[in-house]
């Protein structure tokens, strides 16, 4: 950019090679129209100048809202269903206000609670549900089936009520254990199962194919009961494995894989496409067997990578 007529607005970007960057968010209201005067000089030597007017046009998003209260609260996952409305989940301590009326829409029964909330295609909150119990409690994933169902995860310590009747649910068999839960779309809880054993255990993406079957992925140590019969289902390879489970509607487990090495390795999603093949992705450490057959499938450049596999081959459950 050069000084000349024109060169107005010339502060406000800089050239970086072939891209015009502009130095700050601009600010709609206050200036909505820059001019800068560019200059460029050609093989033979000769400079060519343009003036250039920038019109910034208002980029406010057409629905925002603000989900929380005076202490810690965070959102990390997020899904739509057949018909417009958008379901949430999280974690939030304390008391928080969903739609921003400044009215307190659930309070955590312990530390942290998980929280689901689903709201119209405008942004009005339909209803909302907070899942914990006493201690830490967190809420990662969320998924909608064709049936107008929804399917969450994330991890539960202790005891959790996760219909807000004033009962427990389910009872963590160790430490920390991944939950997953199905409501319908009034969000009355179906059922709700606890995935885990003596050690840490979470759940962070879930999803769902055709068929009504959930997709559930996470991280586990040592071993993990997943249907709750009793009898451990998968034992990880190292510190901490990735684990992949098929459900079926009614929360039967269908299949159950564990994806990892020596050392931790970590489930972060999952997700289906429309001709039924399943993607999964997390991080790893050094070398992880992904298809149980006892061999190392990828090996990390660092100390952490990322994959991303498809289609892995699970073990069917007798």
């Amino acid at each position: 950019m050069v000084a000349g007529t024109g060169d107005t607005d010339n502060a406000a970007f800089t050239i970086v090679g072939d891209e015009l960057r502009i130095n700050s968010s601009p600010d709609f209201e206050t200036q909505s129209s820059y001019s800068i005067l560019v200059q460029t000089t050609d093989a033979w030597g000769e400079s060519y100048s343009e003036n250039f007017t920038i019109n910034i046009n208002d980029l406010q998003p057409e629905i925002a809202l603000n989900i929380g209260g005076s202490d810690d609260d965070r959102g990390y996952g997020i899904a739509t269903d057949s018909n417009g409305n958008a379901w949430a989940t999280g974690f939030f301590s304390g008391s928080i206000d969903i739609d921003g009326d400044d009215k307190i829409d659930l309070t955590s029964n312990g530390e942290e609670d998980s929280y689901v909330a689903k709201f119209g295609s405008n942004g009005d909150l339909l209803f909302a549900l907070n899942i914990g119990g006493s201690f830490n409690d967190v809420g990662y994933g969320i998924a909608t089936d064709s049936n107008g169902n929804v399917w969450a995860t994330g991890y539960v310590l202790g005891n959790i009520d996760i219909d807000g009747d004033g009962n427990n649910d389910l009872t963590s068999n160790g430490a920390r254990d991944s939950y997953v839960a199905k409501f319908d779309s009034n969000g009355t809880l179906l059922f709700a199962l606890s995935v885990g054993g003596v050690s840490n255990d979470e759940g962070y993406g879930i999803a769902t194919d055709s068929d009504g079957n959930a997709w559930a992925t996470g991280f586990f140590s040592a071993n993990i009961d997943i249907d709750g019969d009793g009898n451990d289902d998968l034992t990880s390879n190292g510190d901490q494995d990735t684990y992949v489970a098929k459900f079926d509607s009614n929360g039967n487990l269908l299949e159950a894989l564990n994806i990892g090495g020596s050392s931790s390795d970590q489930g972060e999603d999952i997700a289906t496409d429309s001709n039924g093949n399943v993607w999964a992705t997390g991080r790893f450490e050094g070398s992880i067997d992904i298809d149980g057959d006892g061999n190392n499938d990828l090996t990390s450049n660092g100390e952490e990578d990322s994959y991303v596999v498809r289609d892995v081959q699970l073990s069917t459950e007798e």
